[in-house]
């Protein structure tokens, strides 16, 4: 099909297309959290693995989602322990509202990501596209 993730072109042609239509701000802290980052290393070792693109595409749109929607976002992986630890602080320093001590972003390892609400924009996002 024609959607976001069709091809990394595409998600270049459309990125302020979807970004750009405006902010859903739902007056809540969101946190979006993708579990099992341990099968994406799996996924790109599998032979049946999609294009080069495909991986950096989802990652994108996953970011522009937590973008527009002011949104938190966070990849874990319970089996390899990667990431818990993260979301855990992340959670319990946006329920008391104190200010974080390591809220720095991780965008470089795709199974260690942790994007903080308000550090991303569209620039970083086309960085990786």
């Amino acid at each position: 099909g024609e959607g976001v993730l069709s091809t990394s072109n595409c998600l270049e042609e459309r990125l302020p297309e979807v970004a750009g239509s405006g902010s859903f701000n739902l007056g809540v802290r969101l946190i979006v959290c993708a579990c099992n980052t341990h099968q994406l290393m799996a996924l790109q070792a599998s032979p049946e693995s999609p294009t080069d693109g495909f991986l950096d595409a989802l990652h994108a749109t996953l970011r522009i989602f937590c973008l527009s929607h002011a949104a938190s976002l966070l990849y874990t992986s319970a089996d390899k322990n990667v990431g818990v630890e993260a979301l855990i602080t992340h959670i319990s320093h946006t329920l008391w509202r104190c200010p974080p001590k390591s809220d720095s972003p991780q965008v470089v390892d795709l199974q260690r990501t942790f994007v903080p609400c308000g550090w991303d924009s569209l620039g970083y996002i086309a960085l990786i596209t």
